[in-house]
């Protein structure tokens, strides 16, 4: 961060222009922990409110960029916003884990009838809601919770699970699945990422058998391997090289429904590129594992 050193300048180099140029996120923070409010100027959705004295933001861009702010003797231009309140009432949802990332869905990207009545609804493999939001127009904003790495429960998304979205219609009082396409990058849990929908609709099929990626990967020690197994299922979970030869069987037998781990001591394997793959009487899924020295 740089002070402008020219009177002139400051029109120009407004933090807040900064930020709604760059399609920038502004997350409050309190003592107690992240809440996971955000500002976003380029999406005319503000859930933080005015900024107050003495509480932290933060600013999350999608590109690098150096913000510069104005020197002590020059007031910045001010200007007041609406606050959006998108808490649910059907489904009460709490949740601060200290670890998050946000969903945007643009009113253009729903191909189903929605209003802001409406609330949707993100859950992780288990089916535990890690996010929740009601409807706002023209742009809805959803907070996605991550696991809190240091709680003795899973309280959260894993890096790289994927989630799974509802919606709620206030109209039909149903609840349905939903599909959806991200237009820059992955459905999957990213600390402080901002994923922008292009296009959400009615699911019409699903499958929740997920293989999750190694962490960490690369790795030259201990790497762990988790997955979710819908229904109690016989599956083996096994180590491949560039060959297609099998290096090691990490884990087989009957396993019951829900979430399993296991970790992959790496340090003995040469380095290079290898292919981990779990599968079971009907569907296989496979993952890339770099080993480093």
């Amino acid at each position: 961060i740089q002070a402008s050193k020219n009177p002139q300048s400051h029109e120009a180099l407004l933090i807040t222009d900064a930020v709604h140029r760059l399609l920038a996120l502004a997350e409050q923070y309190y003592a107690s922990g992240r809440k996971g409010l955000a500002y976003l100027p380029e999406w005319e959705f503000n859930g933080i409110g005015q900024m107050e004295k003495g509480k932290a933001y933060q600013v999350k861009m999608a590109t690098e960029r150096v913000l510069i702010y104005n020197a002590n003797s020059i007031e910045y231009k001010s200007e007041a916003t609406d606050i959006v309140n998108n808490k649910t009432s059907r489904l009460a949802f709490e949740k601060n884990t200290g670890s998050n990332m946000h969903l945007i869905i643009p009113a253009s990207a729903f191909k189903i009838s929605v209003n802001t009545a409406d609330e949707v609804y993100v859950y992780d493999s288990s089916g535990e809601m890690v996010g929740a939001a009601r409807v706002t127009l023209p742009n809805t904003l959803i907070t996605i919770w991550g696991n809190d790495e240091l709680s003795t429960t899973k309280d959260g998304l894993y890096s790289g699970e994927e989630w799974t979205l509802e919606l709620y219609s206030n109209l039909t009082q149903v609840q349905t699945k939903l599909e959806y396409r991200i237009k820059n990058g992955k459905a999957t849990f990213e600390q402080d990422a901002l994923l922008i929908a292009n296009e959400v609709n009615n699911k019409l099929d699903a499958s929740s058998f997920i293989l999750f990626n190694a962490v960490p990967n690369p790795s030259n020690q201990v790497t762990e391997i988790r997955y979710f197994v819908p229904e109690e299922k016989y599956i083996s979970l096994r180590l491949y090289n560039l060959l297609g030869e099998e290096i090691l069987q990490i884990d087989e037998g009957l396993k019951s429904n829900g979430y399993h781990e296991t970790e992959v001591n790496v340090g003995v394997l040469a380095p290079g590129t290898y292919f981990y793959k779990l599968q079971s009487d009907k569907k296989q899924i496979t993952k890339r594992l770099e080993v480093v020295q």
